[in-house]
């Protein structure tokens, strides 16, 4: 026999080799569909959807009023991103911020897209508010744990360190 030729299997024990692959299916394809239901039922948490039934239809000069306020809204919260502490933190505190604020937005969004302009107006500041979201999570992931260290060290340099 070739020294490098497998070795040929028991015929006994290929019963007992079925069971533990389906076993090993089971679990893998159990846990990968609970990821699977995890993920996208977090992403459909995440994107709220447009409202069907819109109680009122708002003038441009209203519709300009509320992209403001909620670009103001925005941008508030962008510049308070360095005040969270800890700073590793402030993407989940963003995270629970875009809920509510995209909430808003397919509100207004709703009440105010009959012409080009107003979509267009909509989609830029749904842009702006992803772009945010993204140096969010880099602030927090990238950032914060300097920024945390940095307040740690001049905390115990004020307190005489």
């Amino acid at each position: 026999m070739a020294r490098n030729a497998p070795k040929a299997r028991n015929a006994r024990y290929r019963p007992f080799r079925a069971v533990a692959l389906g076993a090993y299916l089971l679990v893998v394809l159990t846990f990968s569909m609970l990821v699977i239901f995890s993920v996208v039922r977090s992403v459909l948490e995440m994107t709220p959807r447009k409202p069907l039934n819109v109680t009122e239809r708002l003038d441009a000069k209203a519709c300009a009023v509320r992209a403001q306020e909620l670009y103001e809204q925005l941008e508030t919260r962008r510049q308070d991103l360095s005040s969270v502490q800890p700073a590793a933190e402030a993407s989940l505190r963003w995270t629970s911020f875009r809920v509510e604020w995209v909430n808003g937005l397919r509100q207004a969004e709703a009440s105010c897209a009959e012409d080009a302009l107003r979509r267009d107006v909509f989609s830029r500041l749904e842009t702006l508010e992803n772009l945010y979201t993204t140096s969010a999570v880099q602030y927090s992931g990238e950032m914060g744990p300097a920024v945390d260290s940095f307040r740690r060290a001049l905390g115990r340099l004020r307190d005489g360190g």
